[in-house]
């Protein structure tokens, strides 16, 4: 399933096993790539924006926030105590391993004007139509 309209950037800044597997996987296929810095470097001079659309960062790299670009939302991944403090960086936060259904609901909020409680599938369905 490809995604209508343009493609949003996401930049993590978290390691991969704080995702559940094909997790990030997914979300490309929507339309939502969650790249890691390597993988955001290797963009260089081929990417369309200097920044990205949204940020994921792990709640023990929030002070990276400070030096990223101002007015770019982030979504933190936390462990089981959550995120101290009020951070209006922040959209909200995901318990890592960070699961499909959670990020997705976060992203949307984020980065959407009509955010989508739950993802769309491509279903097929047949059906008769009868008149009188």
């Amino acid at each position: 399933m490809e995604p209508q309209g343009p493609r949003r950037l996401i930049l993590s800044h978290a390691r991969e096993d704080a995702y559940v597997p094909y997790t990030r996987t997914i979300l490309a296929k929507m339309g939502y790539p969650i790249l890691n810095e390597e993988e955001w470097k290797s963009l260089g001079e081929t990417r369309e924006r200097a920044t990205p659309d949204l940020h994921i960062v792990d709640e023990r790299r929030l002070g990276d926030l400070d030096d990223l670009a101002a007015g770019v939302p982030a979504i933190a991944l936390t462990g089981r105590h959550g995120v101290d403090g009020d951070d209006p960086r922040l959209v909200g936060a995901v318990r890592r391993p960070a699961g499909l259904h959670e990020l997705f609901r976060l992203i949307q909020l984020a980065l959407e004007d009509v955010p989508r409680a739950t993802p769309r599938v491509s279903t097929y369905i047949s059906a008769s139509c009868r008149m009188d």
